[in-house]
């Protein structure tokens, strides 16, 4: 009976991605996917006020590269009392299904304060050499270190495709680290786009560390429709997806319609 609990996750995993049309599942594959931008609402967990948004962006560059960009910074009223902005941008290229950062960009702005940090990966020598505002670190790499975002690219590859485990090593900061990520369950999710069924994915934390979760859509080729995340030292955050461009867009609408079809009398 244990084991049956422990393969459900799993199995509710499956049946949603059956449900996609092979059409859906073939235009999900990373060489296929058009280029899209999400945009996210971010909050306190459990209260009501917008504090912050976090956007997300794809963009083919060539025929097997790719450019991953996301933006954060706080909104409104808070904006005035944390003046911070971080920009992150990866070029990738994609080789089958093996995903290769080239170029990263990290620039986060808080205050008067630039910090920026450039990370080129050279796989011929199977090496990453990173400048941190002067400071060079050198680290051996090998096929499936990714950097700092790129684990959203690859675990959106990973959960199409059925890869386990869902692990992603990365270069951050002049250290490789590991994410580790498991299969919860599969809810549905409210957002100003509609409900979305989605699988429930738990971050395993590191010791003095909390949990994160993502839950993400099969109808949206698995892009996270909500995120909650907590720093050790600060307060919980709650990330819901409420705008969405490009050819990825169709598919949210029809899910949304087809959602609020159903809960009509």
């Amino acid at each position: 009976m244990r084991h049956a609990r422990a393969r459900a996750p799993v199995l509710a995993c499956l049946a949603l991605l059956a449900a996609l049309p092979a059409t859906s599942r073939a235009a999900c594959a990373l060489a296929n996917l058009a280029p899209f931008t999400a945009h996210y609402e971010v909050s306190v967990l459990g209260g009501l006020a917008t504090v912050g948004e976090y956007r997300v962006s794809l963009v083919r560059t060539g025929p097997d590269t790719f450019r991953y960009e996301t933006l954060s910074r706080p909104v409104g009223i808070f904006a005035w009392f944390k003046r911070e902005k971080l920009i992150e941008r990866s070029d990738w290229s994609l080789d089958g299904q093996v995903i290769r950062p080239l170029d990263t960009l990290y620039r986060k702005r808080r205050g008067n304060r630039l910090r920026i940090i450039r990370t080129r990966f050279d796989w011929p020598a199977l090496r990453a050499v990173q400048d941190d505002d002067g400071r060079t670190t050198v680290l051996k790499i090998h096929d499936g270190v990714l950097d700092r975002i790129l684990f959203q690219v690859a675990m959106m590859r990973d959960m199409l495709h059925h890869h386990r485990p869902l692990d992603y090593r990365f270069v951050d900061k002049g250290r490789l680290k590991t994410f580790h990520f498991k299969i919860e369950d599969t809810e549905k999710v409210d957002t100003p786009l509609g409900t979305f069924e989605a699988v429930k994915l738990k971050r395993i934390p590191l010791p003095g560390e909390k949990p994160d979760y993502v839950w993400a859509a099969p109808r949206l080729c698995y892009l996270p429709v909500r995120i909650a995340y907590q720093r050790s030292d600060g307060p919980a955050f709650n990330m819901v997806l409420d705008a969405l461009q490009g050819k990825i867009t169709t598919a949210a609408q029809a899910q949304a319609h087809t959602d609020n079809d159903a809960t009509t009398p």
